[in-house]
């Protein structure tokens, strides 16, 4: 975990962004923020869990102040494949899932699209899907969602060497390329 903590970016080392470090939203249920329950377990399973994790926060410093979390996993590199492997399979099968929080239910869905920029060893990226707005009490059976609307919202993994980087929404090119660089030199660097 120190290891990777260096490696991230802090301050405003990412340009026109400030970077905090949070604690990471390691959780295998499903939610509208992470994945479905067959891409959390792929992400987070108990056999290879990642060696570490981190949550960076990055926010604008200018008049916008945009707000991205960048969310990243150490692997064995062989292991982060197969966790992309599963995690790409896992994929179809989360069109329609619900999610509960507290007492409610939430319908969700995940649509696979391209990634928008080519970077990484490779990266897989889907639109999160919800139905118009509606609660439903979970001691209720509830039908998987059918109505499903895009979103909007892309969220991106992707992997360089043992790192997997998931981003909960789409930030511009460099923020990519910066994560990607620092991960990248690392994995080249000696160890010691």
């Amino acid at each position: 975990m120190a290891r990777m903590m260096k490696i991230l970016p802090r301050g405003e080392e990412v340009a026109g962004y400030r970077a905090v470090f949070a604690y990471p939203h390691l959780t295998p249920s499903p939610n509208p923020d992470l994945l479905c329950g067959d891409m959390s377990v792929a992400l987070l399973s108990h056999e290879r869990a990642p060696k570490a994790s981190t949550l960076v926060v990055l926010t604008g410093t200018g008049p916008a102040q945009e707000r991205y979390e960048v969310e990243s996993y150490s692997y064995v590199p062989d292991v982060a494949v197969t966790v992309m492997e599963e995690m790409r399979a896992a994929l179809p099968g989360c069109a329609a899932y619900n999610a509960e929080y507290a007492d409610f239910s939430y319908g969700f869905g995940l649509k696979e699209v391209p990634p928008v920029y080519p970077v990484g060893d490779e990266a897989l990226a889907y639109r999160v899907l919800e139905p118009p707005f509606r609660m439903v009490s979970s001691s209720q059976i509830v039908d998987l969602p059918t109505d499903l609307a895009d979103t909007g919202r892309t969220v991106t993994f992707v992997r360089t060497g043992g790192v997997i980087t998931q981003y909960k929404s789409l930030p511009p090119r460099r923020v990519f390329e910066a994560f990607e660089s620092r991960f990248r030199r690392a994995s080249d660097a000696p160890r010691g």
